[in-house]
């Protein structure tokens, strides 16, 4: 994401990113065909406007737009967030099926290793198609 696409995020939504949220969207770590970049965390300034103001799931789960930032999805029931206040970015898991929050990452790093390790687990799960 370009330094233009998070100033276009932060003035339409009237928020602060991160810095160090900044930081990851400028030096985006996954492949364009990963599951981060489908799902997880969509390196989409658009897509994240969209989720954050119209789709915005932060408010049914009792979370204010200046306290939470929707970085992602499971594609199933689970949103990813962001706090935006306080001295770490810390990453949360909000379960649309239960309603429950809990924190998902301390920090963006462990954030960043999991998707990882996600990807890995998923690419060994597909078995070749044989003929």
């Amino acid at each position: 994401m370009t330094h233009g696409d998070l100033v276009r995020i932060e003035h339409a939504l009237a928020i602060s990113l991160p810095r160090d949220l900044r930081e990851l969207y400028a030096h985006y770590p996954f492949a364009n065909d990963s599951w981060a970049a489908c799902c997880a965390m969509p390196d989409d300034a658009q897509l994240l406007i969209r989720w954050n103001t119209v789709e915005s799931a932060a408010e049914t789960f009792g979370l204010g737009p200046d306290e939470v930032f929707q970085i992602g999805s499971d594609a199933r029931t689970r949103l990813y967030f962001v706090t935006l206040a306080g001295p770490d970015t810390l990453v949360l898991e909000a379960d649309l099926a239960t309603g429950a929050i809990r924190h998902h990452a301390p920090d963006l790093l462990s954030w960043v290793l999991f998707l990882h390790a996600e990807q890995d687990r998923m690419d060994r799960d597909v078995q070749p198609i044989r003929f």
